[in-house]
């Protein structure tokens, strides 16, 4: 899977906790939920097609210097959250759906 089929899968994988948790945003954004992801998203833009990247860095935080843990489930999270605000359906009706569409 490319990076952003994988921002997109694992965003929609949030955004489906939150509603089975009864409206609560998943525990592994507690220390990250207050941080701006759009400059990482920024930074992660011209890889969103590419095979070569290091998901350990982007989603596990191997390099917390420059990538906190979980940033990458928090920028999948954010923009599903952004493709819904316009969206007339539910998550559910996006399961399978291009991950380009969600891309800002």
């Amino acid at each position: 899977l490319t990076l952003g089929e994988v921002l997109i899968m694992e965003g929609l994988a949030c955004h489906f906790e939150r509603q089975v948790n009864g409206g609560i945003i998943p525990s592994l954004f507690e220390s990250i939920k207050d941080r701006d992801w759009r400059p990482f998203y920024t930074e992660m833009k011209d890889k969103l097609t590419s095979l070569d990247y290091n998901f350990d860095t982007y989603f596990l935080g191997s390099d917390e210097s420059r990538w906190p843990k979980y940033m990458g489930y928090w920028v999948g999270y954010n923009l599903v959250a952004e493709y819904l605000a316009n969206f007339h359906g539910s998550e559910l009706d996006l399961v399978g759906a291009k991950a380009e569409i969600f891309y800002q």
